[in-house]
């Protein structure tokens, strides 16, 4: 028995004792200990010695004197060698220090186990610093080496010296001892060397007692002369004093042994009487021929001449029995049968001309190079794989005609088997080309591309087919796309498509000189306005027409109106304010000392003109008292302009009847006596997490609330929160991955009259929870491959995807949120790629997140 090696702390030891000091030892009384003979060994006086040769080599490379082998620390030594196989420690196994065994000379002691050979022990001292300080301690002028080999476990110890009183040592035979130890009754352990119960496989069985340390681990073999052995019910075996143990009957009972010395240290075990099943005579020489499924039989089983019942006497099972070779079963006893019976039977292999072989196709385009298509076989229901059933091969594949797949059995499956197919070069023109849907003009060529079919596949663009074009410019219902076949496809096909007018936004307008006193407006208008779309200068008449009108009163061009065409549609009216437009009378303004903006009411067809957005103002002599103006002038929809004049007088000298208006313009300031109160709209930021939304904004000046509103895919926005104003930060958690969420907040006011007043809402965000990307590792290991990964937060699990060489993915395991990784079963040499994809199942619904970087590796 090869037993572990004890080479360094606590499991190697060394004491070293300085001259002249001494330290108390308590010694058990022999009350407290008991004797114990130790089976039979061997003190190996001749590794003891190669030791000796060892430790004097170490110390000349060192410049010290020589140690002398002692006879008396050598056979002190060999005493240690049988104590420390009971208890590995310089403690003594009676309690008391190593040194009382020679307690007149030992100073030091090195102890080891397990080590083969001199020169390992030696190395693993040497690699000890306690124990090589012991060795090279220059005080030291003799030693004692004992080994004491019992089971093949080798046991070693070094005893040092200051002196040599007994003379140099003279090398013995190795010699076969008993070595008797004492034992103190605190580390006393006796057990059985067999687990309990003990079963009998032969008519006699030795027992045997071994010793067990309570403080060290390991069992030590004993003499049965220490032992009075006894047995509870000799009718089921009788037992010697040797413990040599004879089967009668089948039955249980109780083996008792106790120490002689200590009549009252006693151990039992429990033993059992049984039939050995494994020498049974069975009946099989079973053959039978693959079919997919187990193959299961019932073999013929006598015990000395008595057939035995399945069931009854024993159960029986099968392994390895599906595919073709060598099977086995197993014959397990049933009650006094005990042990089991090994046996095995033959499953032959299947010829494959019994299969059924299918390919995708009976004919495939000629290209030149070889055709390899894959066929589907199937065996009674079964589909076989290729590579463990069958190998592909093929014949005259490369030109047109006829060629084969031959199909050769390997695996469960013997012999060959062809199936033909034809090669020929396919017609383009009996491809099926999709539908185009109407396209939009854009000012350049377009290209969509069809989707181009044949024989119900999907043929590639640049490798099957080219595509060309032609009227595929301007609107047209009649533009085209020709298909050409390449590679293995000849001839053309051809498909029609409609380019629709575009619905013109985002050109720039240029107007001419507004001021005409001709009888052709339109015709004035059309040779001075510019259009540019896109860097394009659209053309009248082609690109759109134009029509305008003048007013006789301000001989100024009073509407435009165009209408776009062809390529394009859409039209564009304008109207002069100055023609068309009502200012309503401005009242006399009170001096303020600083520029002053009356209230303007800007009219078209009775609806109001919004300022900014139909028309700007700028104001002249609008400070001191007198006569001011203000010039509205059109924008958008609107050009030219009107200059309109009011007063502004001192206070007391005006009409106390025409004082102005005053109070909110919109709803982002509000006013309080002569104080207006205006807040802007605070900027707001957003980051996201699986299963919440957090924003953020800057302090608003004055505001004493935020209104925070969110909207929910394409729903509506509603009020999500109204915030005090201390708080710049929400944390919104109910959201859920996959949908999209949008933010928006304002700040607000009370006046000190109750008012209410806002700021305009802030620029929209937005944020889409989701499960993170999780990182995956591949370890390849023989036979296999471990795919590892790192929790994704909030995944109720993971999907996990293969692709073998350049093939396809195929979902090989869906896996719970506690998985961390997954092993796969791989073929040697094939590259095999991986990727993970994490899922969260809400309301029933599965919502996966980002897949993993796809990671490749080869097999071992």
């Amino acid at each position: 028995m090869k037993l572990l090696k004890k080479l360094c702390c606590p499991l190697l030891f060394s004491l070293f004792f300085v001259a002249a000091l001494f330290f108390p030892v308590a010694f058990a009384s022999a009350d407290d200990t008991v004797d114990l003979k130790l089976s039979e060994g061997t003190y190996r006086y001749d590794y003891a010695y190669e030791v000796f040769k060892l430790v004097n080599e170490e110390r000349a490379r060192v410049h010290l004197e020589p140690l002398v082998m002692d006879a008396e620390l050598t056979e002190a030594a060999m005493q240690r060698a049988a104590e420390i196989h009971a208890i590995y420690s310089h403690t003594r196994p009676d309690g008391s220090g190593c040194s009382t065994i020679c307690p007149a000379r030992m100073r030091g002691e090195n102890i080891a186990y397990g080590q083969d050979s001199p020169a390992e022990v030696m190395d693993a001292w040497m690699t000890s610093s306690g124990h090589r300080a012991n060795i090279l301690h220059s005080g030291y002028t003799s030693i004692g080496i004992g080994c004491f080999v019992q089971d093949s476990c080798l046991f070693w110890v070094q005893a040092f010296s200051y002196d040599t009183t007994t003379g140099a040592y003279v090398q013995q035979p190795n010699r076969k001892v008993s070595p008797i130890i004492t034992v103190s009754l605190q580390n006393l352990n006796l057990v059985f060397g067999e687990t309990e119960p003990l079963f009998f496989t032969e008519e006699t069985k030795t027992l045997q007692m071994k010793f067990a340390s309570k403080k060290e681990p390991g069992l030590v073999r004993l003499d049965p002369s220490n032992f009075d052995w006894s047995i509870a019910d000799p009718t089921v075996a009788s037992l010697d004093q040797s413990g040599v143990m004879r089967l009668k009957n089948g039955g249980a009972t109780t083996v008792t042994v106790s120490l002689k010395s200590r009549p009252s240290i006693q151990v039992s075990v429990q033993a059992n009487a049984f039939y050995d099943l494994s020498k049974a005579s069975v009946t099989s020489g079973f053959h039978t021929a693959y079919t997919g499924s187990p193959i299961t039989f019932s073999p013929t089983v006598t015990y000395n001449g008595k057939t035995l019942t399945e069931n009854t006497h024993y159960t029986i099972s099968f392994s390895n029995n599906v595919n073709s070779g060598k099977a086995s079963f197993e014959i397990k006893g049933l009650g006094l049968y005990q042990s089991t019976y090994n046996g095995t039977f033959i499953i032959n292999k299947v010829s494959i001309q019994n299969t059924s072989i299918k390919l995708p196709y009976s004919s495939y385009a000629w290209t030149g190079k070889p055709i390899t298509p894959v066929p589907t076989v199937t065996y009674g229901g079964l589909t076989l794989k290729e590579g463990t059933d069958y190998t592909l091969s093929w014949s005259n594949n490369t030109d047109k005609g006829t060629a084969n797949v031959i199909i050769t059995g390997c695996g469960n499956f013997t012999g060959t088997k062809s199936q033909s197919f034809s090669i020929q070069q396919f017609l383009i023109s009996k491809a099926t080309i999709s539908t185009i849907s109407p396209v939009t003009y854009t000012c350049q060529p377009v290209t969509p591309e069809p989707t181009v079919k044949l024989n119900g596949k999907v043929l590639q663009k640049d490798r099957d087919y080219k595509l060309t074009y032609s009227n595929n410019i301007n609107v047209s219902k009649k533009a085209q796309v020709t298909v050409t076949g390449i590679g293995k496809y000849s001839g053309n096909a051809t498909k029609f498509f409609e380019i629709k007018a575009r619905k013109l936004s985002g050109e720039t307008i240029q107007f001419p000189d507004f001021s005409y006193s001709g009888s052709s407006p339109s015709g004035y208008v059309s040779s001075n306005l510019s259009i540019l779309y896109k860097g394009t200068k659209l053309t009248c008449g082609t690109d759109y027409t134009l029509s305008a009108t003048k007013d006789s009163s301000t001989k100024e061009i009073s509407s435009i109106r165009i209408t776009f065409c062809g390529n394009y549609t859409g039209t564009r009216s304008f109207v002069s304010l100055k023609s068309y437009g009502r200012v309503t009378a401005i009242p006399d303004q009170t001096y303020t000392g600083k520029a002053i903006t009356p209230t303007i009411r800007v009219t078209y067809n009775s609806r109001t003109l919004t300022k900014g957005k139909d028309y700007t103002l700028t104001l002249a002599n609008n400070v001191n008292p007198g006569t001011a103006s203000v010039t509205i002038t059109g924008k958008n929809g609107f050009f030219s302009s009107q200059t309109v004049t009011f007063k502004i007088v001192k206070k007391g000298t005006g009409d106390s009847s025409n004082t102005g208006n005053t109070g909110s313009n919109g709803n982002s300031n509000g006013t309080t006596g002569n104080t207006t109160i205006s807040l802007t709209a605070p900027v707001l930021s957003v980051a996201t997490a699986w299963n919440k939304v957090t924003l953020r904004w800057n302090r608003i000046s004055n505001a004493d609330s935020y209104l925070l509103y969110k909207k929910t895919n394409s729903g509506s926005y509603v009020l999500l929160k109204t915030i005090s104003k201390s708080k710049l930060v929400y944390s919104d958690t109910k959201v859920s991955v996959g949908n999209t969420y949008r933010y928006m907040i304002k700040a607000g006011k009370t006046t000190a009259s109750g008012k209410k007043v806002y700021s305009s809402l802030s620029t929209a965000v937005s944020a889409k929870p989701a499960l993170s990307r999780p990182l995956i590792t591949i370890r390849r290991l023989s036979g296999k491959q471990r795919i590892t990964w790192r929790k994704v937060s909030g995944a109720t699990g993971y999907i996990l995807y293969q692709r073998t060489g350049s093939g396809v993915f195929r979902k090989i395991k869906t896996l719970t949120s506690r998985s961390t990784s997954w092993s796969v079963t791989t073929k040697k040499g094939t590259s095999y790629s991986y990727k993970l994809v994490p899922y969260l199942r809400v309301n029933r619904k599965i919502k996966t997140g980002p897949s993993s970087v796809i990671k490749t590796a080869k097999s071992r």
